[in-house]
């Protein structure tokens, strides 16, 4: 994301061992819906797919309930209309993961209408 010109909130602006030392994971961080301004951007990718069906429906179920709430209808992403729903390769690695990212920041970012 930074080589594509996109910085991180500074609420989310952690190294991968700062990360792994506050959250127990160096790529993702857990917050509560209280909290959820610290998700906040010019743009919020979201990625919700688990390892099975029910962690799946379970991620949409949560992300459904989320969207209902007044905190995450107040973040300026949301207000803009620029929240977007990514695939898995996004916290893949490699060649392919990469560019199907750039051709998704293409899709979302340039040709938007």
């Amino acid at each position: 994301m930074q080589d594509a010109g996109l910085s991180r909130p500074e609420s989310q602006n952690l190294t991968a061992s700062k990360a792994k030392n506050l959250f127990n994971n160096p790529i993702q961080m857990s917050i509560s819906n209280e909290l959820i301004e610290k998700a906040d951007g010019d743009v919020i990718f979201i990625w919700t797919a688990e390892n099975n069906v029910k962690g799946n429906q379970t991620a949409q179920n949560k992300l459904d309930q989320l969207k209902l709430s007044p905190l995450w209808k107040n973040l300026k992403a949301v207000k803009e209309n620029k929240v977007y729903l990514v695939s898995s390769y996004w916290i893949g690695s490699g060649m392919l993961a990469a560019n199907a990212i750039i051709d998704d920041l293409f899709k979302y970012l340039i040709n938007t209408p």
